[in-house]
């Protein structure tokens, strides 16, 4: 997704762990963005999440396109993500991801490539612009925390959710270190903000509400005039699945933006429902 502005990085010590992810063998839906004052559509986006091996570990692939406009100069773009990742124990890892971006004509003028190496313990990364003659390398050290930003929505559907009839006190948290676009890391806490009914194009659901805290050093205590607060809701029901986001629609400068869920169907009848395909339950 195009979300989620962070700027120093730093290093932190560990909240609770994640719980196991929980992935059907087929994902696929679409989703939209807004600015908060306006209903007005200013980019729309599907995607398609398929298991291409049963393992162990099992191996999926994604694609994901956005169209619309983005950014504090409202330009049109078409953005392509594919990714590959694996599901081992529960746990989730990248294993390669590329973005390409199109202006209005078609032309790219951006594209990303990251590659992860967990035998070294690092990801490698290059980019290139047209308007640059060579591409960019950069190299990241993984640890045991680090969360790609083409995995963050996948991830959190790991957090440590209170169970049902927890005390209305539990506060779980989580900390990991996360690897965006740019391609830069940064810390971020996790906090848990408890339940919330969202209202959808996909319908209304009942949802555990999680706010984002980026560690930005200094800068922390300017507030929300440089960082306003990253709210993310995903499904009170398994697989726990992502329903709304509220945040920076990228860097410093691009405008808050609403994403909020259209349409998500489960394939192969994993949970609940049985049968081959059937879209999400909701509380409606």
């Amino acid at each position: 997704m195009v979300m989620i502005a962070l700027l120093i990085p730093a290093a932190v010590s560990a909240g609770d762990k994640p719980g196991p992810v929980k992935i059907a063998p087929k994902e696929w839906g679409s989703y939209r963005s807004y600015l908060p004052d306006s209903t007005e559509i200013r980019w729309k986006a599907s995607w398609v999440l398929e298991r291409v091996a049963e393992g162990p570990p099992a191996k999926y692939v994604v694609h994901d396109e956005l169209r619309g406009r983005f950014g504090e100069n409202n330009r049109e773009q078409t953005r392509v993500t594919e990714a590959e990742f694996i599901v081992d124990r529960g746990r989730l890892m990248m294993q390669h991801s590329s973005l390409t971006v199109r202006d209005r004509a078609g032309k790219v003028f951006l594209t990303l490539e990251k590659d992860f190496d967990y035998d070294k313990g690092e990801v490698r990364t290059r980019s290139y612009s047209p308007e640059e003659r060579e591409s960019e390398r950069d190299a990241f050290d993984m640890g045991d925390r680090l969360v790609d930003a083409k995995a963050i929505v996948s991830f959190l559907r790991g957090f440590p959710f209170p169970p049902p009839g927890a005390a209305e006190d539990a506060d779980p948290e989580l900390e990991f270190i996360f690897l965006d676009d740019s391609p830069d890391t940064y810390s971020v806490l996790v906090t848990y903000e408890g339940i919330e009914d969202v209202e959808t194009p996909a319908g209304r659901f009942s949802c555990h509400k999680l706010r984002l805290i980026p560690d930005l050093g200094i800068l922390t205590f300017l507030g929300k005039m440089l960082a306003p607060d990253i709210y993310m809701w995903f499904a009170v029901e398994s697989p726990h699945f992502w329903v709304k986001f509220l945040g920076l629609e990228g860097g410093l400068g691009t405008p808050s933006v609403i994403s909020e869920l259209v349409e998500f169907k489960i394939g192969n009848g994993e949970w609940g429902m049985g049968g081959t395909e059937y879209p999400i339950s909701n509380s409606q």
